[in-house]
């Protein structure tokens, strides 16, 4: 049988979201960029179908890191709204962002197959470089964020 391809993966993904499904699916959300001598970003948060959350993050001053537990209807809705905004982020091929953006990298996994999809990750980055989202996909990229920041500054 043929590797199935990242729209196989991500197609799979949404069909299995939106029926509440999550067995067999890890998220990884990584940010990194920015300009050189300013605050440069590096973040992680991966969330698992079992609900296990875990978000990272390294820069020049430190290095943090932290775990919790999602309720099963919390992953679902992340999931969820994930799978309702992916087919506006875009694959490797089509990525095409100005040296020094603060990019996002969804990485999607179902069972062993994998799909990474790229975004800017900053909203006056998007409007300058002309690469806006819909609203329901900035809000599912940004529930990684939010709960990224949560796990790392509380």
């Amino acid at each position: 049988m043929a590797e199935p391809t990242e729209e196989d993966v991500v197609r799979e993904f949404v069909e299995r979201t939106s029926r509440g499904e999550t067995d067999g699916i890890e998220i990884e959300q990584r940010v990194a960029g920015g300009m050189p001598g300013e605050y440069r970003v590096s973040e992680v948060v991966t969330v698992s179908g079992t609900g296990l959350a875990r978000a990272r993050s390294n820069d020049a001053r430190a290095s943090e890191e932290s775990t919790t537990s999602l309720d099963g209807a919390q992953t679902r809705d992340l999931f969820r709204k994930l799978g309702e905004g992916a087919g506006d982020l875009v694959p490797r091929s089509q990525a095409s962002f100005v040296p020094d953006s603060l990019v996002g990298a969804v990485t999607i996994k179902v069972d062993e197959h994998e799909a990474t999809l790229f975004y800017l990750a900053d909203q006056d980055e998007r409007e300058t470089q002309q690469q806006l989202l819909p609203p329901e996909t900035v809000e599912a990229v940004s529930e990684f964020s939010r709960l990224t920041q949560r796990l790392l500054h509380e």
